[in-house]
């Protein structure tokens, strides 16, 4: 699997945020992309997955242009984990299943990974528990369960974005150990403001 970024340009009118960005990355490598706030690295995560329009150049999944995929295709081959969690007002297992056909046991196995078994197994109906403004659960389990889900969807592609953002130290580090075991499984672009 290939994914290639061929002199990509965005702009939002009169802001050009980049210019001439060239990426390509084969299964097993990854990118670290690093700088201040505000520099366009998200864009550059949100180009690829096709939330953004290049201005110009191309992006190609295996050689082919991404504006020949249809968006669902695209979001078959991406898994993209944004800084900020998005959890849907749906049981706590409906949440971790969504975009992805994981079993129970291969979430339960991930949740136990991630330290979030626990904290499931203590909301009212566990795994049943629907999240609304009565359950409210913390920004780190909220990004577990973001993180959980986008690693069952099983893309050749995850991109990052701020990943270690709400998690405490432990958590950082099963994902930095997660992201290490499986790298040769993916091509992977973590986003950071931290070198």
């Amino acid at each position: 699997y290939k994914l290639t970024v061929k002199n990509a340009a965005l702009a939002f009118g009169e802001k050009q945020l980049f210019d001439q960005i060239n990426i390509s990355l084969h299964k097993g490598e990854q990118l670290i992309i690093s700088g201040n706030n505000g520099t366009g690295k998200t864009s550059i995560l949100k180009m690829i997955s096709d939330i953004y329009a290049p201005t110009s150049g191309t992006i190609e999944f295996n050689g082919k242009d991404i504006n020949n995929y249809r968006y669902d295709d695209v979001v078959k081959n991406i898994t993209f984990i944004f800084q900020k969690p998005i959890i849907y007002p749906l049981k706590v297992i409906d949440n971790l299943r969504m975009g992805n056909k994981a079993s129970d046991d291969e979430i339960v196995e991930l949740c136990k990974f991630f330290d979030l078994h626990e904290d499931i197994m203590a909301l009212p109906d566990g795994y049943d528990t629907v999240v609304n403004k009565f359950v409210a659960l913390s920004s780190g389990q909220e990004k577990k369960i973001q993180v959980i889900r986008q690693i069952l969807a099983k893309t050749p592609i995850i991109l990052l974005d701020e990943p270690l953002t709400c998690l405490d130290k432990k958590s950082q580090r099963r994902l930095q150990e997660y992201i290490k075991q499986q790298k040769e499984q993916y091509i992977t672009i973590v986003v950071s403001h931290v070198p």
